[in-house]
């Protein structure tokens, strides 16, 4: 993921995150070489990728625990414990960010430096899929089926 001035990656074995790096690219100052600018080693996503939204990183665990992080620095800015196993990666639209458990309970947050629950919403069935957002519209595939959600178009 491309988090301001750093590529933040994630690694795992054994179904859960065991390591990460931000590296910086290289450039002149560096010969060209790139360098690690921070790392993390504890509640690390093994599936869900992580998501930058200005200058904060927001990392995933399937475990259901959410960390903003200051995308330069790595510092912590909060971590939260949502509750649920995920392995839809989060999404962010108009200023919010969307998280869906595997039981199908979608949570919604504000984007930002500061935790804020905006609300839940609870999906017909069960799914592992990451949302897709597309001409004003969220689509998110459960076990059996395709759901849109997004304002109906006029055809006027």
């Amino acid at each position: 993921v491309v988090a301001g001035s750093v590529i933040f990656a994630t690694a795992g074995s054994g179904g859960a995150g065991r390591e990460s790096a931000a590296v910086r690219p290289g450039d002149a100052q560096t010969g060209g070489h790139p360098t690690v600018a921070w790392n993390m080693n504890r509640t690390l996503p093994y599936v869900p990728t992580p998501i930058a939204i200005g200058d904060h990183l927001f990392i995933l665990s399937e475990a259901g625990i959410l960390t903003c992080v200051a995308s330069a620095t790595g510092n912590q800015v909060w971590q939260k414990r949502l509750g649920g196993n995920f392995y839809a990666s989060p999404v962010s639209v108009n200023g919010r960010i969307y998280l869906i458990t595997r039981n199908g309970e979608m949570i919604v947050l504000k984007a930002g430096p500061e935790y804020k629950d905006l609300g839940k919403s609870i999906l017909p069935e069960t799914t592992d899929a990451t949302p897709a957002i597309a001409n004003g519209r969220m689509y998110i595939r459960t076990l059996t089926s395709l759901i849109c959600v997004g304002a109906a178009r006029s055809e006027n």
